[in-house]
């Protein structure tokens, strides 16, 4: 779902061991899949302002290590009755669940350069595709040649509900909405949130994530289940 970028503020330290061909998605939330489109570099820089006061939260999100505890915070929130949308990037972690044959995947493109530190000519660097992931038992569509599915990003869980159904975790960051964007609640992106929202080909209806280190967008997850969440809340990033 996301991607490491060059240098600047992160949620978590990219992997550095060797790309590994991802898995298919476990059952129950929504994950990641490849978009259609390829947003070009926009011609502006990223820079982050600090944002007083705070944004009212909508989002949490959790990368690398952090996922495992706002996974079981996620669970016992819905386990209590709160209403929570979910949506999970496994990152290079081994997925040994069985694929998600009914589950219609959301459109996602992640993003590299979204760290505020200009890449070359003084600009975000162009956004990149990932390719779809075969399932794990060998069935379906086979992937085609490129690139696999963000092969070396931190696994992460982003949940999305009312301020006060909000589950946390230590190291996870609260997320509220700017022109449609969701960004740190006490941060404000620059040049201007809706123009990071065009540069990052978000369509009308889609959810747009913009944080230092990382940016997706992808379509809006349906209410997730306590049982979902349980594959996420024993893994650890390597």
């Amino acid at each position: 779902m996301s991607t490491p970028t060059p240098p600047g503020p992160p949620f978590g330290a990219p992997s550095d061991s060797p790309s590994e061909p991802p898995a298919g998605p476990k059952p129950g939330l929504s994950h990641l899949a490849p978009s259609g489109a390829r947003p070009g570099p926009p011609s502006f820089a990223l820079r982050w302002e600090r944002r007083e006061p705070p944004l009212p939260a909508a989002a949490v999100l959790a990368v690398g290590d952090t996922v495992p505890a706002l996974a079981a915070a996620t669970r016992d929130r819905l386990l209590g009755g709160a209403r929570l949308a979910v949506l999970a990037d496994d990152g290079p972690l081994q997925d040994d669940g069985p694929p998600a044959d009914t589950l219609a995947p959301p459109a996602a493109v992640a993003v590299p350069g979204a760290s505020g530190v200009p890449a070359a000519g003084d600009m975000p660097a162009a956004a990149r595709t990932p390719a779809p992931v075969g399932r794990p038992d060998g069935g379906g569509p086979p992937a085609p040649p490129g690139p696999r599915a963000l092969p070396a990003a931190p696994p992460l869980l982003l949940v999305l509900g009312a301020e006060e159904d909000l589950p946390w975790a230590d190291g996870a960051r609260y997320l509220g909405l700017d022109a449609g964007l969701l960004v740190p609640t006490t941060a404000r992106p620059g040049p201007a949130p809706a123009l990071w929202r065009r540069a990052l080909g978000a369509a009308e209806g889609r959810l747009c994530v913009l944080v230092p280190g990382h940016a997706l967008v992808a379509d809006p997850p349906p209410p997730a289940t306590p049982a979902a969440l349980e594959p996420y809340t024993g893994r650890t990033a390597r």
